[in-house]
């Protein structure tokens, strides 16, 4: 056996090992650190408003202070002023008579099945028909299927088995309405809706006590683990727009593209190359909603980037083209491609928890200049209000906790490289 004392090449001096001991626990603590940012945060960290709040204002507070998120009266004036309740609140249709005063009974729907897996995690049964005289109107309703995220039966809380997104998935093929827990709908009409000519209506529809295989106009839905938030602001925090509360109206509210390669999918015919047509026939409507820019031009460029370098998508109108679709998931814009940070942050970032719900408001983002480093640092790292949906902000605790921007260590990563390149300090 060799004596380490009588070998020069293994002696260390008692300050050398020392510091070889320090050097050494300093690498630990920064592999340590650098692995829980790229495994992003075992916990997401508390927010300030409650989801989906903010059409009440900056300042509603957390879910148990925010009052407004279930204030019916004004659910109520709304849905006057639609056509949708009479003049003593009481609803005028169910989702049946819905379908029927809206032609949608009568006609066959382009239809789609999905999970939005970035957004909501529900099950969803999608249908729109589009009629072109004497003015232009698109009719869409939403059936959401699988655990409902807010367990307002037993126990008032998140229920602990939402999301399931399989599950989700097969309820919403065998379409048994007894097994969803709520209906969404939008119509815009170009001539207007209702006593303000609004040219985007939501609609609310709910398990009918007397009749579980309908379902009756509700004021409010649970589409996260806070419970209920009333219509249409619960819609406008993502469909955008801005509410009178004087003449109870909404303008400027967008109908959404269908991001199709966001959503997850069932089984043969039903995955995404089984519908890559209905969903185009989707995005074609949505098109014809009038929506803003932002919106316009991505629908554009996910059926026309792979053969547009230019990035001038809305030249070669691929959308319109029967049987074009959305080959795969590439498509970044030119305004955010200038360099590995835009690049990376519109892609893990941006992209991921932030566009579907900003394109369709002011703050479309629709450059790398308007992504403001010190508002990001201020709303996402500060006040914690963004993503503000439960399931982009990785508020999750059910079966896929492990879903959002605080737990996704490469958004974090590049956020903060992005940040960091304006403050240093910024995301600490």
């Amino acid at each position: 056996m060799t004596s380490t004392a009588k070998d020069p090449s293994l002696h260390l001096e008692l300050g050398e090992i020392r510091g070889s001991r320090r050097g050494r626990m300093r690498s630990r603590l920064m592999v340590s650190a650098l692995a829980v940012l790229l495994a992003g945060c075992a916990q997401a960290p508390d927010h300030s408003s409650a989801w989906l709040s903010y059409k009440y204002g900056l300042t509603c507070g957390d879910v148990t202070t925010c009052t407004a998120l279930r204030e019916d009266t004004e659910a109520d004036e709304y849905y006057k002023k639609i056509g949708a309740e009479d003049s003593s609140n009481n609803p005028v249709f169910n989702l049946n008579q819905w379908k029927q005063q809206f032609g949608i009974a009568s006609n066959t729907p382009a239809h789609a099945v999905y999970a939005n897996k970035l957004d909501l995690q529900l099950g969803r049964d999608m249908n729109c028909v589009e009629f072109q005289q004497p003015n232009t109107r698109v009719v869409c309703y939403v059936t959401n299927y699988g655990p409902a995220p807010f367990d307002g039966v037993r126990t008032f809380q998140e229920n602990p088995n939402w999301p399931n997104l399989d599950q989700g998935i097969n309820d919403a093929l065998l379409g048994d309405i007894h097994n969803s827990f709520a209906t969404v709908a939008m119509v815009y009409d170009s001539a207007g809706i209702g006593a303000n000519n609004d040219k985007v209506a939501f609609y609310v529809f709910g398990s009918d006590p007397a009749d579980a295989g309908n379902q009756i106009l509700i004021r409010e839905a649970a589409l996260d683990g806070e419970g209920g938030k009333t219509n249409p602001r619960m819609c406008m925090a993502c469909h955008g727009g801005s509410y009178d509360t004087t003449a109870h109206s909404v303008t400027g509210a967008n109908f959404l593209p269908f991001d199709v390669q966001s959503f997850y999918y069932g089984d043969a015919p039903h995955d995404l190359d089984g519908q890559q047509e209905a969903f185009r026939q989707l995005n074609t409507m949505v098109l014809h909603t009038s929506p803003n820019q932002p919106i316009q031009d991505l629908v554009h460029c996910l059926y026309s980037f792979k053969d547009d370098s230019t990035n001038n998508c809305r030249a070669l109108n691929n959308v319109n083209t029967q049987g074009a679709t959305v080959p795969d998931d590439t498509f970044v814009p030119a305004d955010w491609a200038g360099d590995k940070t835009s690049r990376n942050v519109y892609k893990h970032v941006f992209r991921n928890y932030c566009r579907m719900c900003h394109i369709a408001s002011t703050a479309s983002f629709n450059t790398f200049n308007d992504f403001n480093a010190s508002t990001v640092d201020a709303f996402v790292c500060g006040k914690r209000d963004m993503p503000h949906a439960e399931v982009p902000f990785g508020g999750l605790k059910g079966s896929q906790q492990g879903f959002g921007l605080w737990k996704d260590g490469t958004a974090l990563s590049d956020l903060k490289n992005f940040l960091n390149s304006v403050d240093p300090k910024a995301c600490q």
